[in-house]
């Protein structure tokens, strides 16, 4: 098994063992993660010391009575205890102690055998009676130095599989993308108004564009004075809005100054004047309001808009 080559890797499971010191048990878990963290359970020799990492997590305000903790020194077998190291980490509603043991071995083995570990009864309370939290004893095997031979049978501990990694918190990470995301949107999108200034949202409100529609929708309706009349509107409305004030046949050199790019439309333009001109302010003799004449209206009109669309 992998084990063999990975020595500090190995974990195991306990069992958390709770005892009620006090007449009754507190209605949330107090202890709410109890790991041991063991390094591998065979190939030691005298002189080797063993790290226990024990990551011990309680609700608040329960506390770990650090007075529970083993003294350092002689244990039995020939081990012996250094001072423990205790780091505390406090959330908002847990405390975290994160403990090391460190035994060393000074026990001489003339053949292969398996030693111990005591178990850790540490205690936990927040101010009243204390809670037992105990830790089990762990058993591992000690070779000799030099051995001469193995007699009889020793009951080695089972090879363990590789411990796996640690899983990682990745909500923030998903939080942080999904940020960054949004924040990369936001920007291209104020680029490509800066840029084109959102053409899919604003080219169809250009008066010219907008006008196009109407005159669409009227060019598929049965022609009639009223409706060429209505159409010839709607087109000088498109070039007022364009000049920002009303355009009649006499000023129309201003409009050009302002907006070159009819320059190429003039003649079509001025003809439209003209032609409104007699259609609502001379006698209507000869108006041609026909099919073809709104639909020249129309053709004037889609021009326009492709000129208006060109100085964006």
């Amino acid at each position: 098994m992998s084990g063999l080559a990975h020595r500090g890797a190995g974990w195991y499971a306990v069992f958390v063992l709770l005892c009620t010191l006090s007449p009754q048990l507190p209605a949330e878990p107090v202890v709410k993660r109890l790991e041991v963290v063991t390094p591998r359970a065979f190939g030691y020799v005298i002189g080797d010391t063993l790290d226990h990492r024990i990551t011990l997590e309680l609700a608040r305000p329960y506390r770990l009575d650090e007075a529970s903790l083993p003294a350092a020194g002689p244990l039995r077998a020939g081990l012996e205890l250094r001072a423990p190291v205790v780091r505390v980490r406090q959330a908002r509603d847990t405390t975290r102690y994160d403990i090391l043991l460190t035994y060393q071995i000074f026990h001489f083995a003339e053949r292969l055998q398996t030693l111990a570990i005591p178990s850790v009864e540490l205690r936990v309370g927040k101010g009243g009676p204390s809670l037992p939290v105990v830790v089990p004893e762990w058993r591992f095997s000690l070779a000799p130095l030099a051995a001469r031979r193995i007699e009889g049978s020793v009951a080695l501990p089972e090879l363990r599989p590789d411990r796996p990694p640690p899983a990682m918190p990745v909500r923030p990470h998903v939080y942080r993308l999904i940020a960054l995301a949004a924040g990369l949107f936001t920007a291209l999108l104020y680029l490509a108004h800066a840029r084109w200034g959102m053409p899919l949202l604003v080219r169809r409100n250009r008066p010219f564009a907008h006008a196009f529609r109407d005159l669409r929708r009227l060019a598929r309706k049965p022609v009639s004075e009223t409706r060429y009349l209505d159409a010839l509107r709607r087109l000088h409305r498109a070039f007022n809005q364009t000049a920002g004030r009303t355009l009649f046949a006499d000023n129309l050199d201003p409009f050009f100054a302002h907006h070159p790019e009819f320059a190429s439309l003039r003649t079509p333009i001025e003809g439209l004047f003209m032609q409104s001109r007699q259609a609502f302010f001379q006698p209507r003799q000869g108006l041609a309001a026909d099919a073809d004449a709104l639909q020249e209206l129309v053709q004037l009109c889609r021009r326009c808009r492709a000129l208006e669309r060109g100085s964006a």
